[in-house]
């Protein structure tokens, strides 16, 4: 069990890691697309409004439940959820799936990430109603040529405030010596997707696979959703299962789905993969030691 200091100050620490990123979000899908091509104050104000509202609406949820929300992930995972969906969801769709997430979560009581819902359900709306795209008002009006290096520092498609793979990094750094962080997680994911996907770059190409890496999905959910210690596995070995399971499913389901889903479905899936899996060995091992 964990001490009530370390789980506060975790998420503490997660939170603090968040804000830059947020700040980032703000410059790159609110006030370039207000300097280059809509003058309008909203496009500034919606990539704070959206995390920073969401924030606040899951820590009201819980302070009305529990009337004690110091040790609660609920406005942490609020805010990541608003942090990693499209810059042109309706903000009234993604309150809808947020209310709806947070009653889920107070019925069902298993070890699953129900906050990465609201993105998938996001994006199957933007998909049925022909408005799917993770880029903002100027990069949809503009040809964009990103290198690399554009990419490492942010300025790829994603979520409002998922995209610096640069400040991801840094604040994994951060996180690495915090009590119950799980550090060994994402370098285990982040090495399995790219080795699995260097054996897949003879049928996807190379840079695909670089701009699927450079992209910054898999960097932010393997450090900041994969690791909530609600969600993820205390032993060593359903640790490795988990981190492996998710870094090479999602290589795998990056090359047929997209690499904006394709990571969080299988963050989502992986707790109940690592159980069974987790089951099946040591059902394995008992038999044969029979």
């Amino acid at each position: 069990m964990h001490s009530n200091n370390s789980i506060n100050k975790i998420i503490t620490n997660y939170t603090l890691c968040l804000i830059p990123l947020i700040l980032y979000g703000v410059y790159k899908n609110g006030i370039i697309p207000y300097l280059y091509y809509q003058s309008n104050l909203w496009i500034i104000l919606k990539p704070l409004i959206i995390p920073i509202g969401a924030y606040f609406f899951g820590y009201a949820f819980e302070y009305f439940q529990h009337h004690d929300v110091s040790n609660s992930f609920t406005p942490l995972l609020c805010l990541i959820s608003a942090m990693i969906i499209p810059i042109n969801t309706p903000i009234i769709i993604y309150l809808i799936c947020l209310i709806g997430t947070l009653l889920l979560n107070k019925f069902i009581h298993q070890p699953i990430n129900l906050f990465i819902l609201p993105k998938i359900i996001i994006a199957l709306y933007l998909v049925l109603f022909a408005t799917y795209t993770y880029q903002n008002s100027y990069e949809l009006s503009t040809n964009l040529y990103y290198s690399p290096l554009d990419l490492f520092f942010g300025r790829s498609f994603g979520g409002i405030s998922a995209t610096s793979t640069i400040l991801c990094l840094i604040s994994y750094i951060f996180l690495f010596n915090t009590a119950i962080y799980k550090k060994t997680i994402p370098p285990l994911i982040i090495g399995s997707f790219i080795l699995t996907s260097l054996i897949l770059s003879p049928f996807y190409g190379f840079t695909t696979i670089l701009h699927n890496f450079l992209n910054s999905t898999i960097i932010f959910s393997s450090i900041f959703l994969a690791t909530i210690p609600i969600y993820s596995p205390i032993t060593k070995q359903d640790t490795l299962i988990y981190s492996l399971f998710i870094g090479i499913t999602s290589a795998l389901l990056v090359s047929t789905l997209n690499v904006y889903e394709s990571v969080y479905i299988v963050i989502f899936i992986a707790p109940f993969i690592t159980k069974i899996i987790s089951k099946t060995l040591r059902r394995y091992r008992h038999s044969s030691l029979i």
